[in-house]
């Protein structure tokens, strides 16, 4: 049967009272902190089943590597270890020497491969093995995956971490459903289930009760079956699908969906934000493309959303760095306040010019700026204030929330340990900006000084996705939105501050509306309440594949705030997620891990 260990976890700030809990809180605190390595190479752990060894006919725990890159990697020598992150105590991988470029290959927990592989793939594929499966083994003391929570870590011959993943509680009754780590993701906790028809999973019935959902031995992709192996280099992940995924809350608007855009964008529009006439009628529709970086500013004719004609906007407005070089891959995009008099605000992975290497910066522009191109006002290069991400996989999201907001809701600020107090940061335009990275779905909350160039991030949430794709305050009904692409199949999650910890957490998670296929929508807007019309108000998808060749659709959410449920869970904040600490300090049975304040000089 699946063991049951203890997890190590992460705090981000603990009141001790007596010497004993002050050990057991630096001991979980040192758990945390190991395997703060990335994935090497292209190598991702992609799916983890830890039910199987209690839950399945063959009766053995497994997990799936995958090579995400075009050339071979070769893994002898390597080992894995679970939680307890240790190469000290991991144990060797057995009967795989190399990788495939784009190939999947499968380790179970056994110490007799010549009955278990028989014995798993009969269970998963009866007697139609796919060609050129491979299936390898490890075993020994201490390394068995729990359904409680655990880790999969994966060290080189040298003892050099090369890719971890933590999971949290296995389903607990049939269909059991492998932990899907298709989005590439390292370094983080996973959450998705596999989906029967998405990333390749499929259902094997098994009765009485140990039927399984899994893709073992492939990525796939949902519609061709054909194998995926550019995962840690694209942002366009599966196919699209008409199965909207369950385990989620129906779209609370409309479930249907219109085209919203006739306008050919070339592909890569991503981020997108309403600014509001202040009528009924739609003002302006600012969207940024990642590649070749642009800037838009839409207008609604009545139909479409259309580039505007005037003032070189027609074909959108080139972005550069401070410097007026590079093109920066442009995910997100916001402004401060009522409209975007403050600059408009673009969060970004990377120079498109140097592609390999991440530059998770915000960049303010001036949008009216004269000429067919714009160069940034001030640039925060984030990327030594964040966990290293792969380059294509950094800041996707960005929204600004007024301080108004986060003072009335008692919003904590975990760099001053205390209740957000406006007055400890200086020309900060009012609000905080939350930036979401794609490769981890966690979301970041910063103060920019707008005068020096100068942050200090001031909070870490979690998404509840393993990646995120855009962030949105409604600032009508004032919810913080999350939402993941065809990752997720096109969740979307609300956030909201539990008034106990004043800390944001998932208070509702809904599925896509039920009129739009699984599209690789990047962007989502919400329309001001002006604009509502027997209680609903406008949103809109910015689809970075331009599926079907439209890359904004258009549909709908109520006017009133949906529901009244308080979050339901608090989210952990990893200390691995933390890299700027500066001390911990020990002293009257209390820890406080504190983040300094960046001078524009570190930037």
């Amino acid at each position: 049967m699946s063991r049951v260990r203890k997890r190590c976890r992460g705090f981000v700030r603990l009141n001790l009272v007596a010497s004993a809990g002050m050990i057991a809180a630096v001991s979980a605190l040192a758990c945390s902190m190991a395997g703060t390595a990335h994935a090497a190479g292209g190598i991702i752990i992609s799916e983890v089943a830890p039910w199987a060894s209690g839950s399945s006919p063959y009766m053995t725990d497994w997990f799936e590597v995958t090579n995400t890159s075009n050339s071979a990697i070769g893994i002898s020598g390597w080992t894995m270890d679970d939680n307890s992150n240790s190469f000290g105590l991991s144990v060797a991988l057995n009967g795989i020497s190399s990788i495939a470029g784009g190939e999947s290959v499968i380790f179970l927990e056994s110490s007799t491969p010549s009955t278990a592989i028989p014995a798993f793939t009969s269970a998963w594929f009866g007697g139609s093995v796919p060609a050129g499966l491979h299936v390898g083994t490890y075993s020994g003391s201490g390394v068995g995956l729990s359904t409680s929570g655990d880790a999969v870590n994966l060290f080189n011959s040298s003892g050099v971490l090369q890719a971890n993943v933590a999971f949290d509680t296995s389903p607990a009754t049939a269909p059991f459903a492998t932990f899907d780590n298709a989005a590439g993701v390292d370094n983080a906790t996973i959450s998705m289930l596999s989906t029967p028809g998405v990333n390749g999973a499929f259902l094997v019935p098994a009765p009485p009760d140990k039927s399984a959902i899994g893709s073992p031995g492939a990525i796939a992709n949902s519609t061709t079956g054909t194998t995926t192996t550019t995962l840690a280099a694209t942002t366009t992940t599966a196919a699209p699908s008409t199965t909207v995924a369950s385990g989620a809350a129906p779209w609370p608007g409309d479930q249907a969906v219109q085209n919203a855009s006739t306008h050919a964008f070339g592909g890569n529009l991503s981020g997108l934000i309403e600014q509001g006439s202040g009528a009924v009628a739609p003002g302006v529709l600012w969207g940024v493309r990642n590649g070749p970086s642009a800037l838009f500013r839409l207008l609604w004719d009545g139909t479409n959303w259309s580039p505007d004609t005037a003032d070189n906007w027609s074909n959108g407005k080139a972005l550069h760095y401070p410097d007026g070089t590079g093109d920066p891959d442009a995910e997100g995009v916001t402004y401060a306040g009522p409209s975007p008099a403050d600059g408009i605000f673009v969060s970004t992975e990377r120079n498109n010019l140097v592609n390999t290497i991440s530059r998770l910066s915000i960049l303010r522009y001036d949008p009216t700026g004269a000429g067919s191109s714009l160069n940034a006002t001030t640039e925060w290069n984030l990327t030594g204030d964040l966990p290293a991400t792969g380059p294509n996989l950094g800041l996707e999201a960005i929204t600004w929330i007024p301080d108004a907001y986060l003072v009335s809701n008692k919003f904590f600020d975990e760099h001053a340990l205390h209740a957000y107090n406006p007055a400890d940061y200086m020309n900060h335009d009012g609000g905080l900006f939350f930036v979401g990275v794609e490769g981890s779905g966690m979301i970041y909350a910063y103060a920019l000084d707008q005068v020096t160039g100068g942050f200090t991030r001031v909070a870490t949430i979690s998404s509840s996705f393993p990646a995120i794709m855009e962030l949105q305050f409604d600032r009508d009904l004032d919810e913080l939105w999350a939402v993941c692409d065809n990752t997720c199949n096109g969740q979307h999650a609300l956030l909201r501050i539990d008034p106990a910890a004043g800390e944001f957490a998932v208070a509702l998670k809904f599925d896509r509306p039920t009129g739009m296929p699984n599209y690789n929508n990047e962007g989502f807007a919400i329309a001001p309440a002006t604009e509502c019309v027997n209680n609903r108000k406008p949103v809109y998808w910015a689809d970075d594949t331009e599926d079907l060749g439209v890359a904004i659709r258009s549909g709908n959410l109520p006017c009133t705030a949906i529901g009244s449920t308080p979050p339901s869970d608090v989210p952990e904040f990893p200390v691995v997620a933390l890299p700027s600490i500066i001390a911990i300090v020990l002293l009257g049975g209390s820890i406080a891990l504190a983040r300094r304040r960046r001078s524009p000089a570190a930037l």
